[in-house]
Order: C-alpha cells, then sequence, then structure tokens
C-alpha cells in the first residue's frame, strides 16, 4: 500500500494513512465518520464531542445518523466507541498542508478532477463522504425550512459566507453543515452533562461571535476580572463540544457569525 501510494506523489500516501490507519480500510468506518470528516475538510479542526454527535449509526441494517432527540441526555462517554478514537483525536489537529489538501480532494472541495488520482484506490471513501454529503443537504434543508428562514436571511448568510472567503459552489453545504451541527449541539445541552454550563457556554460563544480564535488565560486577567468572571473561567462539559485546548474552532466562529 505504502510503495503504490508513494508513487501518487504525497497528497495520495496521505490519503491512504487517512483510510488504511485511520479507518483501517473499512467502509463501516468511513460511514461512521463522514460527516466529522466533512467538517474538518470544510472548517478546520473539529472538538471530540463534535465528532461523535455528528457520527453515523447501523440502525436494523440501515446507516443513518443520530437523532437530535437520542442526543438529549446522553453524555460524551456514551457516545465513545473506542474504534472511532483514533480518528476522533485526529480531527482535533490542524495537519500539515499536503494532508488537509489531501483531505479536501477527497471531499470534493476542489472539484472532481482533483479527485482523479484517489478514486480508484479509495472509491469506498469517496462513496462514504458523498452519501453523508448528500444526506446532510436534505437534512440541512430540511432543517432550514423548518425554522421558516426567509430569503432575506438566507441572502445575508450568503453575504457573510463570502465575506469568510467561502465560494458560491460550497455556501449550500456550509450552511448545511453548520444547521446540522446546530440541532445536535441544542439536544446535547439539554442533558444533565451541561447542566451548570450555560455561562462558560455563553463566554465562549461571545469570543466566537468577536472573532477570537482562543480563550483568554486566566493568568492573564486582571485580577477584578478573574473575580468577577468566576466559574465562567474554568473547563465545564460544553467545552468537548465547542472548544479544542482553549481554541475555538472555525464552524463556531462560522456559526456566530
Amino acid at each position: 500500500m505504502a510503495t503504490s501510494a508513494a508513487k501518487g506523489g504525497p497528497k495520495l500516501f496521505f490519503a491512504h494513512y487517512i483510510w488504511h490507519v485511520l479507518l483501517k480500510g473499512r467502509g463501516d468506518l468511513a460511514r461512521k465518520a463522514a460527516v466529522p470528516l466533512l467538517l474538518h475538510a470544510y472548517f478546520g479542526p473539529v472538538p471530540v464531542g463534535v465528532t461523535y454527535i455528528t457520527k453515523a449509526v447501523k440502525d436494523r441494517g440501515i446507516w443513518r445518523f443520530l437523532k437530535p432527540e437520542e442526543l438529549e441526555g446522553a453524555s460524551l462517554e456514551s457516545l465513545r466507541e473506542d474504534e472511532l478514537e483514533p480518528m476522533a483525536r485526529w480531527l482535533t489537529q490542524k495537519h500539515e498542508d499536503l494532508v488537509e489538501e489531501a483531505l479536501r480532494d477527497l471531499a470534493g472541495l476542489n472539484g472532481e478532477e482533483a479527485r482523479k488520482p484517489y478514486k480508484e484506490a479509495l472509491s469506498d471513501l469517496i462513496e462514504a463522504l458523498d452519501r453523508a454529503r448528500d444526506e446532510v443537504l436534505n437534512e440541512g434543508g430540511k432543517i432550514l425550512a423548518e425554522l421558516d428562514i426567509s430569503k432575506e436571511a438566507l441572502k445575508i448568510c450568503n453575504k457573510i459566507l463570502a465575506k469568510l472567503g467561502v465560494p458560491e459552489k460550497r455556501r449550500g453545504l456550509e450552511t448545511a453543515l453548520l444547521a446540522f451541527i446546530v440541532r445536535r449541539l441544542d439536544a446535547v445541552f439539554r442533558g444533565d452533562e451541561s447542566k451548570g454550563c450555560w455561562q462558560r457556554a455563553t463566554f465562549i460563544a461571545g469570543h466566537a461571535l468577536a472573532g477570537y480564535t482562543k480563550l483568554p488565560k486566566r493568568e492573564r486577567l486582571a485580577k477584578d476580572v478573574v473575580e468577577a468572571l468566576g466559574d465562567t473561567l474554568k473547563p465545564c462539559a460544553v467545552d468537548k463540544y465547542l472548544v479544542i485546548d482553549s481554541k475555538i474552532p472555525w464552524f463556531l466562529i462560522a456559526l456566530s457569525y
């Protein structure tokens, strides 16, 4: 595997690493991790908690996503899977440019032409990503319809995505991915695990809205500020879904806009 992949260049080698090492060459693992992989391809590092609330599950022989009502009251520990842990940890990190570029190729961000070198050997992975994309677009569209978002509001959303540098052809999926995440975050935050974390969640969201990419360290804040914020500065259950080592993921900043 390594020799033939190396002949195709470094990006193909890294794509084989994702498939053979992280996903163990298994279509079922690719199906489970397809949405988290898309999230990383589009927005960069993904918190561990987000990987588990956006994973797919096989129910009576049919693949589907976890429903929001199934996530209400669920803890991260109850959602974890040993076989997904290597991928969940990998998705929290920003990798070298060629690795990230290979994942964007696989996800179709760079067009079908860029996918051609991968299709013969990694067709199962590409198929899993394509299915997940279509399903997210479908569910995301339903969520937006349920929210009865006006055309004017969608135009504003498109303007924001344009300002953030998102190409027009990608905006539909990015909006759908964000709607997909929000629906599941809302559900999991209703559970007992996140009770008492609302101030912390608001603190993180406020920093994301302001465009900050990292939470401030307690020791760098004035004493009176530390006293005023109190327990808000302490990590809470929501951190597993909203931050990565105090860093605010790009998807949350995009959501805040």
